[in-house]
């Protein structure tokens, strides 16, 4: 489980549309912009939510 948890802390998300899931809690992520890589923090209140919704255009 920890290295599956590594592996997601420097995930690079390039599908702004996709869901967020509960996997990805706790974890940093760096989301697409168009541009650049934003990175984010997962928190709890952030699942169910797009990526895009936290790195804006």
């Amino acid at each position: 489980d920890a290295e599956e948890r590594e592996s997601l802390l420097s995930r690079k998300i390039w599908s702004r549309r996709s869901s967020i899931s509960p996997e990805f809690v706790d974890c940093s992520v760096r989301i697409y912009n168009g541009k650049t890589p934003v990175r984010c923090k997962i928190t709890e209140g952030k699942v169910g939510h797009k990526f895009g919704e936290f790195a804006f255009t």
